[in-house]
């Protein structure tokens, strides 16, 4: 029985002395990245956007220049007077619809302050582009107009812009 001790002895401690903890199993994070899915969801959004703004550009085989915002400008009547200034004050005639042609407001005459984001900051950025007399459609983007929450009227949540306008 002594001898079984001698033996027993150096087991146990070569048995301590392989002893290691257990494997670390990366476990998911119990609380998703929720940064990183907004992010990915708004790329989304703003890339299908992108994609029905091309799709009717390209359906009306229109000519269309682009404004740092994002606004697509079709100007089909070129006006013959000077180009819009930044803080000039214009009269203009506007009427807005959607991308599937339903008007969401019929013609408005209004005196703009080009720059001062009236009526939405895509249309706003357009005007810096056009000349008085010019007549053009204004795509404007929902980020630019008026986003997540519309309009509180008739304009809905994300709702790409249609404007006709006439510049005097």
């Amino acid at each position: 029985m002594r001898h079984a001790r001698l033996y027993f002895l150096p087991l146990l401690l070569l048995l301590a002395a392989c002893h290691s903890d257990p494997p670390v199993v990366n476990a998911p994070d119990p609380k998703p990245d929720i940064t990183k899915n907004l992010a990915n969801a708004n790329r989304y959004i703003v890339e299908s956007e992108e994609t029905q703004i091309n799709s009717f550009v390209e359906r009306h085989q229109w000519q269309v220049s682009q404004t740092p915002t994002g606004a697509r400008i079709h100007e089909y009547k070129k006006g013959d007077g000077t180009r819009l200034q930044f803080e000039e004050t214009v009269t203009a005639e506007y009427s807005v619809s959607d991308l599937t042609g339903r008007e969401i407001y019929t013609a408005t005459r209004d005196t703009l302050t080009v720059g001062r984001r009236q009526p939405t900051a895509g249309l706003d950025a357009a005007l810096l582009m056009l000349h008085h007399g010019s007549r053009a459609h204004v795509i404007v983007p929902p980020n630019e107009a008026y986003g997540m929450v519309g309009d509180g009227d008739r304009i809905a949540s994300r709702k790409i812009l249609l404007y006709d306008i006439s510049v005097d």
